[in-house]
């Protein structure tokens, strides 16, 4: 035990000799020793812990990086329970969470239509371990089927678009892997199996449309890859082991420019190569691109290597990530109004495709025209808090951190006709848009809390807001009270607002919608 004892001590003094040495010839600075902790970054010996381990499959990072088979990485538990939920069989709340999905990916298909959006579709990016599950560690096997892949079932037809079969033939044909050994995303091979795919399921809407031809598609060259998103977790920077496939399309004749759809200013300008997400809105502008139509795509790192073949298809794309693009309030329904896109489309991976946001798409839609509205209910004004009266006539002033209306219904209203609502709300200082949340309390939820409420955004241009898609309004038996909460923080200080008014819509064509 002594002599153990020995040899390891000396081992870590030899460790502490040799390592200043190579810190020393890796320095990135000659001035190394104006920072003596430089001489003891354990960084080196790291790296050579996980080269010498990597082959046994033997991870030293395991939460972030599970090294599979044939020296394949694959994402961990720390993204999102990714590898548990691989493994594990889909449960009755997995099949009730697709079943949640589809109900608001017709919700958005339809707000989407009113909008005068010809076709809404979600491609979901699969897991690499879902083509390549034989590169996963034999304990790491994927459940036949688990919650994901619910995701590409029936519950979500027909507006998520199923690449798997695709993408296993393009495995099955193909002399090098559709995805990254080393990285968890798919290359441009994977990438265009799954565009192949997804262009012909949008051509039995839109037979017109014009995509690449297979000239265009065609593999031309592999180069190094650069970069990747396992590999530096865990250091094995002297595993050189991917190649980069390219396609014609990248080298074609399409220059694109990306303008920063915010301030309109261009930020790059040159051929049609990949383009990274964006947490914030990009217009991906070609004009020599097949088509000449407009897509909102909402995108994450799997639109990586799409977005040339969606620049030499569409003219105009507008791309941020659907994080950015579905966060709460009405930024998505901004984006759809400014940009009046003829498609909507959705990339999204599939580990992240059961995310709430994905449950969550906006429920409330406004609906125009305004003169469609024909008032049902009234409501009358009971209370205040933190609001007190302004000088001009009906307007208001807020005095305190906490400003909320609270409005009675006489007579209650029938929560199952409570589809539609007319609000507005004018700031004084000409605030357009005014963060508020909707509470309403009834018979069964006498209490206003937050389970029976919803967030939108309301202007002095009256809105009818569509409620149809509000599982917990529609549940609420007889409404008797609302509650608007202004989130306004340091804007429309002074304002007015119009009694929210239940009713009904007529339709263009005469008919009427209760």
């Amino acid at each position: 035990m002594t002599r153990k004892l020995t040899l390891f001590v000396l081992g870590v003094l030899a460790s502490l000799m040799v390592l200043p040495a190579i810190n020393i010839r890796d320095a990135k600075t000659s001035d190394v020793w104006s920072d003596p902790t430089v001489l003891y970054v354990m960084d080196p010996v790291v790296a050579l812990a996980s080269e010498l381990l990597f082959p046994f499959g033997i991870s030293i990072d395991s939460q972030n990086v599970t090294v599979g088979r044939f020296g394949w990485l694959h994402l961990s538990d720390f993204h999102n329970q990714s590898l548990t939920k691989t493994m594990t069989a889909a449960t009755d709340e997995d099949r009730q969470t697709a079943n949640n999905i589809g109900k608001t990916l017709t919700a958005w298909n339809d707000l989407l239509t009113d909008r005068g959006v010809k076709l809404f579709r979600v491609m979901i990016g699969p897991n690499k371990s879902t083509i390549y599950p034989e590169t996963l560690p034999d304990w790491a096997q994927p459940a036949a089927i688990n919650g994901a892949s619910l995701i590409f079932g029936p519950a979500t037809a027909p507006f998520v678009v199923d690449s798997r079969p695709a993408l296993l033939q393009a495995k099955a044909r193909e002399n090098v892997p559709v995805y990254y050994p080393m990285d968890s995303h798919w290359n441009i091979l994977g990438a265009r199996a799954a565009f192949v795919a997804f262009a012909e399921d949008v051509a039995k809407q839109f037979p017109d449309l014009v995509w690449p031809s297979a000239a265009m598609l065609e593999r031309t060259k592999d180069g190094p890859k650069v970069g990747a998103d396992l590999k530096p977790l865990l250091k094995l920077a002297n595993f050189n082991t991917e190649t980069d496939p390219r396609l014609a399309v990248e080298d074609w004749d399409i220059p694109t420019e990306i303008i920063n759809a915010s301030t309109g200013k261009l930020r790059v300008r040159g051929g049609n190569t990949r383009v990274l997400f964006s947490m914030t809105p990009e217009i991906i502008r070609s004009p020599k691109a097949l088509n000449q139509r407009k897509v909102l795509w909402l995108r994450d790192s799997f639109g990586n290597a799409l977005s040339p073949m969606m620049a030499a298809t569409f003219t105009e794309v507008m791309a941020v990530h659907w994080s950015t693009g579905l966060v709460p309030g009405e930024e998505f329904l901004r984006l759809v109004d400014t940009f009046k896109p003829d498609y909507v489309f959705v990339t999204v991976v599939e580990r992240d495709a059961r995310k709430e946001a994905f449950a969550s798409f906006p429920k409330i839609r406004p609906v125009y025209p305004v003169n469609t509205f024909i008032p049902l209910q009234e409501s009358l004004p009971q209370s205040a808090n933190d609001i007190s009266p302004g000088a001009e006539p009906g307007e208001l002033v807020m005095d305190g951190p906490d400003p909320f209306l609270v409005f009675s219904i006489p007579g209650g209203f029938a929560a199952e006709q409570a589809r539609f609502i007319g609000l507005a709300v004018a700031c004084m200082d000409g605030t357009s848009n005014v963060p508020v949340q909707l509470f309403w309390a009834s018979d069964r939820f006498p209490n206003f809390d937050e389970a029976h409420s919803q967030r939108l955004t309301a202007s002095a241009e009256p809105k009818v807001l569509d409620l149809g898609a509000l599982p917990e309004l529609q549940s609420a038996g007889r409404l008797t009270r609302l509650r608007v909460d202004l989130d306004t923080r340091d804007i429309c200080k002074r304002f007015k607002v119009a009694y929210p008014v239940f009713g009904s819509v007529t339709l263009p064509d005469g008919g009427g919608q209760p």
